[in-house]
């Protein structure tokens, strides 16, 4: 129960995130399709909002799966988001990058992106097993980032969204 109240929230953070960048995507929907069945909530108490990144080699050439799905920071200023790398040794996080990093995605989405992910994320650092982003939270709204594996040969990533409120 206590999951389906905190996607509620996410969901509804999600719609209502009108005042940064904003991917048209249905309410509670995961990043690998189907629906989101994983989310949390960093608030005033946390110090570090962890998110683990599983690798599942199952599928060619690799894919990664999030836990939990969907991350709300909320009322907390300057957290610490922190993605730890769970799957073969021989994979290693290549790099985070938010979306609007990549100037041919901003200027195709230029309307959409009122607040920069520069103006509320700062201090982003990538190893082998972790990566971080310290998250400034002044703006409410989603900003999707991606995130990259390989273990030299098999490369994945996927490009859930942060979300601010």
């Amino acid at each position: 129960m206590k999951n389906a109240l905190w996607l509620a929230v996410a969901a509804v953070a999600l719609a209502a995130s009108g005042c940064s960048e904003l991917r048209a995507a249905s309410p509670g929907k995961s990043a690998y399709g189907g629906s989101a069945t994983s989310a949390q909530v960093c608030e005033k108490n946390d110090v570090d909002c962890a998110i683990t990144v599983k690798v599942d080699t199952s599928q060619a050439p690799c894919k990664l799966v999030f836990d939990p799905e969907i991350t709300l920071v909320y009322r907390v200023h300057d957290v610490r988001i922190v993605w730890n790398l769970d799957g073969p040794k021989d994979y290693k996080f290549v790099f985070l990058r938010f979306k609007d990093e990549v100037e041919t995605y901003r200027v195709q989405n230029a309307s959409r992106i009122t607040t920069p992910s520069k103006d509320q994320f700062h201090d982003k650092k990538v190893a082998a097993r972790q990566a971080q982003v310290m998250d400034k939270n002044t703006k409410d709204g989603s900003w999707y980032y991606e995130l990259e594996v390989s273990n030299g040969r098999d490369s994945c990533k996927v490009d859930p969204p942060m979300i601010n409120g």
